[in-house]
């Protein structure tokens, strides 16, 4: 517990520190932003009369632009670097002090909050096996089916979810030319790669919804299956 405690005190004050210049840093660009389209709607009047003068006034602010995304925009990359790296050591320290259930129960909430577009799933077979499992008039056997079937799902849905997760935290922050900061300049096909990997596992998942729900039809009644949404797509989330 102490050492918990420790670790979240220092991730509270890290973190605060973190989110402030990143605030500082937002408020930074967006001043100079400011300045650099206020100087180009005062180009006009001040180059009238000169030959390309408001050509190379906007010339000028191409430039001045990008100065501005390489040199804030590495600060900002940076600090969403920071914070990244501060919540998942922090992450590991809580884990280092929790017993092995809990450390994996701690992990999986971790994950669904950090990666909360992964397990909002709008197909998600869990809502239904919930439901059905409160049933009142499942037979023994209906219910034991069910848990079996629950649990069959479950191991499987959080593998794929697992992967997902682990495609998501391994992919690189690329920058584009002129903005700085980042790994590097984009690997295109490491870019597709992965894209094509996650549109995999979540048709894999899709398809594991799906059949669950079809499984799970097979084991109730037909009025039973309409009164929890089994007979037709409902939205659901894991």
């Amino acid at each position: 517990r102490t050492a918990v405690d420790g670790a979240l005190t220092k991730y509270e004050q890290d973190i605060a520190a973190a989110f402030r210049k990143q605030y500082e840093t937002n408020i930074r660009m967006r001043e100079s932003m400011d300045k650099a389209m206020a100087a180009n709607r005062a180009a006009p009047a001040a180059s009238a009369g000169a030959p390309g003068g408001g050509g190379d006034r906007t010339a000028q602010m191409g430039v001045d632009m990008r100065q501005l995304m390489e040199n804030d925009g590495r600060s900002a990359r940076e600090i969403r670097t920071e914070i990244s790296t501060l919540n998942r050591t922090t992450r590991d320290a809580i884990m280092a002090s929790l017993s092995p259930t809990a450390k994996e129960e701690f992990r999986r909430a971790y994950n669904r909050k950090a990666y909360s577009e992964i397990f909002t799933d709008p197909q998600s077979g869990n809502p239904r096996l919930t439901a059905a499992m409160n049933l009142e008039d499942l037979s023994p056997q209906q219910r034991s089916s069910i848990n079996d079937l629950s649990v069959e799902y479950h191991t499987a849905y959080d593998v794929l979810s697992e992967k997902m997760v682990e495609l998501q935290a391994n992919a690189p922050e690329f920058a584009m030319p002129g903005q700085g900061g980042g790994s590097g300049p984009p690997d295109w096909q490491a870019m597709q790669d992965r894209q094509r990997s996650m549109e995999k596992l979540t048709f894999d998942r899709n398809d594991l919804n799906d059949k669950t729900l079809a499984k799970l039809k097979v084991v109730l009644t037909d009025d039973q299956a309409q009164r929890i949404g089994a007979d037709g797509r409902e939205q659901g989330t894991q």
